[in-house]
């Protein structure tokens, strides 16, 4: 089994709704599936996550979603069906500008014991 299928199966195996950051154990799923790049594989799918419920809460079609992020509905639905694999981080926060959100990158020391990596993480703002 690849790696491209084995993320594919763990994120259809996952509601979209889930909230990544509430279950600590959800941000370790893909490094447990050994997947190399767990964190930008679980950045990607948070940014998917909340690109559906921009979509939802707007109540758009895929057709018309896909039309103001600029991109094709068959590719809209690959996305949401967790075939990002050919999307970069900065293409999908690209997407989520186009629903007018403003996306925050913050670099600061890492908490962690020292001369161990930093972490990825995400979050949405409450609205």
């Amino acid at each position: 089994m690849t790696n491209t299928t084995v993320a594919t199966n763990i994120h259809q195996s996952f509601d979209i709704e889930l909230n990544f950051r509430a279950d600590s154990d959800l941000q370790h799923v893909f490094a447990d599936a050994g997947l190399p790049n767990a964190e930008e594989h679980l950045l990607k799918a948070s940014l998917v996550v909340q690109l559906h419920r921009l979509i939802k809460a707007r109540k758009l079609t895929q057709v018309a979603a896909a039309k103001r992020i600029g991109i094709k509905q068959p590719d809209l639905s690959n996305i949401l069906r967790g075939h990002y694999q050919g999307f970069s981080i900065e293409r999908l926060m690209r997407m989520l500008t186009a629903f007018h959100q403003d996306i925050e990158i913050t670099i600061r020391p890492s908490r962690r014991k020292a001369g161990g990596p930093g972490r990825i993480t995400f979050s949405t703002a409450a609205t």
